[in-house]
Order: structure tokens, then sequence, then C-alpha cells
């Protein structure tokens, strides 16, 4: 990328901000990765879904709050830490929040499989972690492509199309048994990683293409935590549904689990269709 002079002098640095936000994410994300782990705790002995959240209320709450009150510190500060003005531009909320979303499948989806494996095939660990290869192989594949369809066609329809694939390679994990040939089980990964790469990167690059060169060091931050929050939240999610069902079936628990997913799926196809309307209407907006 070109180097860029900044046409604004960035003031002296946002000291209260930064330290709001560098407590407030870790404590959400550690609060939300506990509750994952002590709800499956709570969970074996029918804890439910909040089973185990009393324990991780705390870091949660702090976390939220420190986060709520940089936010209003951001709107009284010229030059805060990290400008959130920039959502009130429609294309970098859209593709913001679809980040935010496919994170959620995404990351969430590195803990699920893994166990889907180990757990529900009894698997071994090096055996799964060869099972797993095809998923990282569809998505490096697609990676250099991915990036040359949204040069030409735009995050949003890009992103939408992999939204799509991904609930498509989900639903089979939904509804057929963890005894699922294996042929079909790693065809299903390679392409899962395929629509990951369609589905994830474009929104990013999206993201990045929706601002000013000045303004891209505050998106790729605010991209990078809300990609780490959605994935928090949906490994905690998956999480607390596999193992809070997990005594009454193997089978039906990851039925369950993979219902989850293939709902965040589908959250994720629908941000990257409000992707696709929002950029439209910019390029109508511009005249292009």
């Amino acid at each position: 990328m070109p180097r860029e002079r900044p046409s604004v002098h960035p003031g002296s640095l946002d000291w209260p901000g930064l330290l709001l936000v560098a407590a407030g994410v870790p404590l959400l994300i550690y609060g939300l990765s506990a509750w994952g782990e002590r709800g499956g705790a709570s969970g074996r002995s029918g804890g439910g879904l909040g089973g185990g959240l009393g324990g991780t209320l705390g870091p949660v709450a702090a976390g939220a709050l420190a986060l709520a009150a940089f936010a209003w510190h951001a709107r009284r500060t010229a030059h805060p830490v990290l400008d959130l003005r920039l959502f009130a531009n429609p294309a970098y909320a859209a593709a913001t929040v679809t980040a935010a979303l496919t994170g959620a499948a995404m990351f969430g989806s590195t803990l699920l499989f893994p166990l889907y494996f180990q757990v529900g095939r009894d698997t071994g660990v090096t055996a799964t972690g060869l099972a797993l290869i095809p998923l990282g192989l569809g998505t490096a594949l697609l990676l250099p492509v991915s990036g040359r369809l949204t040069d030409r066609f735009g995050g949003g329809v890009v992103s939408a199309y992999g939204g799509l694939a991904a609930v498509a390679t989900t639903v089979p994990f939904a509804v057929l048994g963890t005894d699922m040939n294996t042929a079909a089980v790693e065809g299903l990964l390679l392409l899962r990683g395929m629509a990951l790469a369609l589905a994830v990167t474009p929104v990013g690059i999206a993201a990045y293409q929706a601002v000013t060169p000045e303004q891209l060091a505050d998106a790729t931050t605010q991209v990078n935590i809300l990609q780490r929050l959605g994935g928090a939240l949906g490994g905690t999610v998956f999480a607390v549904v596999l193992t809070t069902r997990l005594p009454l079936g193997v089978e039906g628990a990851f039925h369950a689990a993979f219902r989850w997913l293939t709902a965040a799926s589908v959250l994720g196809l629908a941000g990257a269709a409000w992707l696709t309307v929002a950029q439209r209407r910019r390029r109508r907006a511009e005249g292009g």
C-alpha cells in the first residue's frame, strides 16, 4: 500500500481510552471463554446454558462496562484511541458487524470440529489433526482467489456466496449421524474451508475499502477486535450447548451444536447481504 501522510495531526495519546479498551477486550473475551469451560463442567450435572455463568459474570460485566465507558469517552474526545465515528459509514458498519458474525462461525468451528472427531467419532489426537487438514487446505486454496473476486465483484457479494456455501456444508453435520462416511466428512471439510475463505476474508477487505487512508489504522483494529469477540462468543455458545447435551447422548449433542453453528453461519450470510446493499448504495451515491 502507498505511504500516506496524515492530513490531520493525531494529537496526544488517548491514555484513558487506551486503558479502557486494553482492560475491556481481554476481560470480555476471558469471561466468555471461561463461561464456555465452566458452563460445560456444570452442564454435565444439568446446569444448562447459564450453569457456568455465575463464576464468570464478574469479568464479563467488567469488560462490558469498560467498553461501554470507552464508547462514552470516545464520543467526547477529539482524538480517541479508536474512532467509533467510523460506524456512521453504512458500508463500514455492515462490514464490521459481518466480521463479528463470520468470526463466530469461523473461530467457533475450530473448537467444535476437533471435538466432533475426538468425542463423536472416537478419533485419537494425531488422527484428528490429520483429519482436519482438508479444512485448512480448502481455506488456503481459496484465499488468493477470494481477494481477486472481492476486487471484481465486491466484498458483500463474495461473502454472501461464501456464506451460502458455509451453511450448505454445515447442515449435514446437524442432521446426519456421527458415523458419517469418512470420505464424505473430509469432502465437506474441504468445501467448508473454501467457503470460509470466501465468507470471511472479503468482509475485512470491504471494511478497509470503505474508509480513508487516515482511518485505516482504526478500521483494522476494530475489525480484529470484533472478529475475536465474535469468535469468543461463538466458541462459548457451541461449547456450552455441546457439553450440556452430552449426558443425553453424543449424537444428539453434536446435532444441537451444529444447529447452532448453522444458525451462526446464517447470521453471517444475513450480514453479507446487508453489506451488499450498503456497497451498492455507496456506489450509486458516488455515481459508480
